[in-house]
């Protein structure tokens, strides 16, 4: 065992020092990682490189090429199929499939301890938040152990909120973690600046998800509602149509918020609005005494697909949820080519009738007193 662990330590400390990882390299690590015994014995051996690297050495870009290693590991686990493999001469082949299992978990669990104790910029950051939810999180011995470290990364705001928001809606739909004030939390984030992400379908997706239940009570939803429909006034014109759909999938899953769209069973006008928008804490918005005039102002749009696409507040509301998907990735471009290739059933004036004299009856009245 000797021999081979100090093989792989040599060439991982050789690859994370490069500048650029060469395709080669890659590709080699990428074969060999796909044995289960060498894939543990590599992860213990990059374990070993990062503690034992010096605090002044350890740079982002040795940190970066931690994580690619660690991905390409973890992406081999994810693979349909796992090559078969000679137990003769393997590191671990005494141990069953099992013993195998639970060897990596523990061994991949004090290697990421290990890469949480780095100092980490902004971009690092942003890659391990990549990783994370979706690989990282389920090889943990201890999962819940991420918690720390996802509500900081959530608390730091901007594109950091939006990725840690989908490891903890792992944490919490798959290990029962509970946060006192997640939904606080996630109020604070409907901002105007959340129609200018990079990961706002993943951001809507995900909010779609935790306002879904049905436990949740109605005061609740109906304060993000209010307060999307208040930002809709401001948002993007190519964002309308997803406020829209998401506010029509949160009436179908909760029909007590109909009531803010129904003048039969809310508020028919008022003096003034109820809501208070200043208000961080949902609990305390009193969104649920209002209506929602927002979009009904929005009826008047100037684009005739949005004007039209507002007046959902004035029908009957579906049985069947809005796909998002759908209006997700909608442009200025797809919106000026949608107006585009509608057929108009009106004649457009575009041209005057013509005029022979400038000023004409000004003129007119001057030779006449002539």
């Amino acid at each position: 065992m000797a021999p081979v662990s100090g093989i792989l330590k040599t060439q991982l400390e050789k690859l994370l020092d490069a500048e650029t990882l060469g395709k080669k390299n890659l590709k080699d690590l990428r074969t060999i990682v796909q044995y289960a015994d060498v894939r543990i014995e590599t992860v213990r051996s990059l374990h070993l490189v990062l503690e034992e690297r010096e605090r002044g050495r350890r740079t982002e870009s040795y940190l970066k090429n931690a994580l690619l290693v660690l991905d390409i590991i973890l992406d081999s686990i994810n693979s349909e199929k796992e090559p078969e493999f000679n137990n003769k001469g393997c590191l671990l082949a005494k141990e069953s499939l099992d013993n195998q299992h639970f060897t990596f978990k523990r061994r991949f669990t004090q290697l990421w301890s290990e890469i949480m104790k780095w100092e980490k910029s902004k971009a690092v950051h942003k890659k391990i938040l990549v990783v994370l939810p979706e690989k990282v999180i389920k090889h943990l011995t201890k999962p819940l152990h991420m918690s720390d470290y996802l509500l900081s990364a959530f608390d730091l705001g901007g594109p950091l909120s939006l990725m840690a928001l989908q490891g903890i809606f792992v944490l919490m739909t798959t290990y029962n973690f509970e946060i006192t004030d997640f939904y606080t939390r996630l109020y604070s984030m409907f901002q105007l600046s959340i129609f200018h992400a990079k990961y706002k379908a993943r951001f809507f997706a995900y909010s779609s998800e935790f306002l879904r239940s049905t436990h949740l009570p109605e005061y609740l939803v109906a304060a993000f509602v209010k307060r999307l429909a208040r930002l809709s006034l401001y948002a993007p014109t190519p964002c309308l149509p997803l406020v829209f759909d998401f506010i029509t999938n949160m009436m179908i899953q909760h029909p007590g918020l109909q009531r803010m769209v129904r003048k039969d069973n809310g508020p028919d006008k008022f003096d003034k609005d109820p809501y208070n928008h200043e208000e961080q804490d949902p609990f305390k918005s009193h969104a649920v005494d209002s209506m929602l005039w927002e979009i009904k102002c929005l009826q008047k749009h100037a684009i005739p697909e949005v004007a039209i696409h507002a007046q959902f507040i004035d029908k009957p509301m579906p049985k069947i949820e809005k796909d998002l998907d759908d209006t997700l990735s909608l442009t200025y471009d797809d919106v000026f080519e949608n107006e585009a290739k509608k057929k108009k059933s009106y004649k457009i004036k575009v041209k005057p009738d013509a005029k022979t004299h400038l000023f004409r009856p000004l003129f007119k009245n001057f030779n006449e007193d002539i």
